[in-house]
């Protein structure tokens, strides 16, 4: 799967648009409640975002690109 992929996966799976959340990233990537801030903070450490409110937009492009450098490849 490449960046560009990923990218659409990412946007069908959350209905977003160019940008995503923190909650909706760890619902994509099927984390819990309990181990979010630990293992969503290693994809989006260092990351562009807009600030929303309380919290925080990322560009999907970029996580979905620090997805891929943080996958095992097979």
């Amino acid at each position: 799967m490449n960046r560009a992929e990923l990218t659409r996966d990412i946007r069908e799976a959350t209905g977003c648009g160019g940008t995503i959340s923190r909650s909706q990233l760890a619902r994509y990537l099927n984390i819990s409640r309990n181990d979010r801030t630990e293992k969503i903070e290693i994809y989006i450490a260092g990351l562009d975002y807009i600030p929303d409110g309380r919290g925080r937009r990322y560009f999907v492009k970029d996580v979905a690109a620090r997805i891929l450098e943080n996958t095992i490849k097979q």
